[in-house]
């Protein structure tokens, strides 16, 4: 029910677009680096763009059931490559990493080293991303399983539907956060990057789902040197 709401909500946004206007589906990290790239691609090209931003699971099946998004931008570049052929217009690209980082909220006073600290028993939740259809959730949970810390700690989890939402729940729900770094930055409290050799790549990808001229336009913006120092500036990583 929940997915054909969000399509419903999809395509209400993309009917009452202009014909000049771009509908892009995005993972929730993007969220605000997006609105910063958005705002600066409008006023050189005079394109409006709507976003709609959802977990990159959530947003697949919003394709594969008929969400007429222009664009796809997935944190999972996997994601892309499992469309059906001929969906993209385009051959995928990854223009960014991202990184997984432990967040822990100021009144805890704790600094972490590793991840060991969520075993503390004053961290009685844990905030994550949900693993079914998040990126984040999944390289939260093969970040505690590499640690051999899964099995003690999997009681402690408490899952968001997206990662945004989980980087919230870390401050007002729970104790602590593996979220997206660029989440973790903008909140009040100790941030500590996952080392990337504990779960797979978190290869951001971007594809091209319509004809319109703007919606090249904008894949290749994204890739500008505009666009790629305000990634940097959200934890977000050159491939």
């Amino acid at each position: 029910m929940r997915i054909f709401l969000s399509i419903a909500l999809a395509m209400g946004l993309f009917a009452g677009a202009s014909a000049k206007s771009l509908v892009v589906g995005a993972a929730s990290s993007l969220g605000p680096p997006l609105k910063q790239i958005i705002a600066a691609f409008e006023r050189e090209q005079g394109t409006e763009v709507k976003l709609v931003l959802a977990s990159s699971g959530k947003l697949f099946a919003q394709i594969q059931n008929g969400a007429p998004f222009d664009i796809y931008i997935p944190a999972d570049v996997r994601y892309l490559q499992s469309l059906p052929p001929g969906r993209l217009k385009a051959p995928a690209q990854v223009f960014a990493k991202g990184q997984l980082a432990l967040f822990l909220p100021q009144r805890l006073h704790l600094t972490a080293q590793d991840l060991s600290i969520l075993s503390r028993p004053e961290i009685r939740r844990i905030a994550v991303a949900n693993p079914k259809h998040a990126p984040y959730g999944r390289a939260a949970i093969e970040a505690l399983k590499r640690s051999r810390l899964f099995t003690a700690l999997q009681t402690k989890l408490v899952y968001g539907q997206n990662v945004a939402q989980a980087a919230q729940m870390a401050v007002f729900a729970a104790d602590a956060g593996l979220v997206d770094l660029g989440s973790a930055m903008r909140l009040q409290g100790q941030v500590w990057v996952v080392p990337a050799s504990l779960y797979e790549p978190l290869e951001y990808g971007i594809g091209l789902l319509s004809d319109q001229p703007a919606a090249l336009s904008f894949v290749d913006f994204i890739t500008t040197p505009k666009a790629r120092s305000i990634f940097r500036a959200h934890g977000l990583v050159e491939p």
